[in-house]
């Protein structure tokens, strides 16, 4: 029996499940959680009837891609079977067709999941949003694990071969509530108070694009390091000042 503590974790698991997954994952946990109440005594049913009008995640996954390929995903990488997709490109908006990889894991990050897997087209690794997978076939063909054998390894391998920057900012509280809204956009990591001020980390590996987000918080913001972006805003401001001035 589960208790009602468990069952309202259930719920809120449901409410991240409905926004942040595809339909092939959010129908069968429906179903996993209509099992869950059906054995719930008739008082703890009532608590999670109450409590479900009253949580809601402000987000979604939806797209107009098909978005129902995440089961099938699992399917691949649980039996090491090869997938046969159709891409559509983000950055070179284009579609490629009849591409047969070999997944290595799934991840969710940057507000979306990503598949990790080895392009037999492109003989390399490559990250796919799976929100631009518009087709998808579980294949019959097994594959054996190449170079990297999980998620953590790929990333562990891509950092290594990336040049990466730790950057450190600080924060005034006013415009701390609207950097906690995008904050994973940029590559946060951690964050400390420290006199009065919101200390965050971050890691990303294109300090003009990030100065140029900085930009919106230039009267809020102190850059602690690195001195390559504190240059490359202070570029941008003066640049600024001279195309504003009067």
């Amino acid at each position: 029996m589960f208790t009602k503590e468990e069952a309202s974790a259930m719920l809120t698991a449901e409410k991240m499940v409905e926004k942040l997954t595809d339909h092939s994952i959010t129908k069968y946990f429906q179903s996993a959680m209509f099992k869950i109440k059906a054995v719930l005594p008739d008082k703890e049913k009532q608590f999670i009837d109450d409590l479900h009008a009253n949580i809601e995640v402000f987000y979604s996954l939806k797209t107009d891609f098909p978005n129902n390929y995440i089961s099938d995903i699992h399917q691949a990488l649980a039996n090491h079977l090869t997938l046969t997709i159709s891409y559509q490109s983000i950055y070179k908006d284009e579609l490629t067709q009849n591409r047969t990889i070999e997944p290595v894991g799934l991840c969710f990050y940057g507000l979306g999941w990503h598949l990790i897997a080895y392009c037999q087209m492109r003989n390399e690794y490559r990250d796919f949003r799976a929100d631009r997978i518009n087709q998808l076939k579980v294949n019959s063909d097994t594959y054996k694990s190449r170079e990297f054998h999980s998620v953590r390894d790929y990333f562990s391998q891509l950092r290594q071969s990336t040049e990466l920057f730790e950057v450190i900012l600080k924060f005034d509280k006013k415009v701390t509530p609207i950097v906690n809204t995008v904050k994973y956009y940029y590559g946060f990591i951690d964050e400390e108070e420290i006199n009065g001020q919101l200390e965050m980390t971050f890691i990303t590996s294109d300090l003009q694009y990030f100065a140029r987000w900085l930009i919106m918080y230039a009267d809020a913001v102190e850059i602690v390091s690195p001195e390559a972006l504190q240059s490359i805003f202070k570029e941008l401001i003066t640049s600024i000042i001279q195309r504003t001035a009067l």
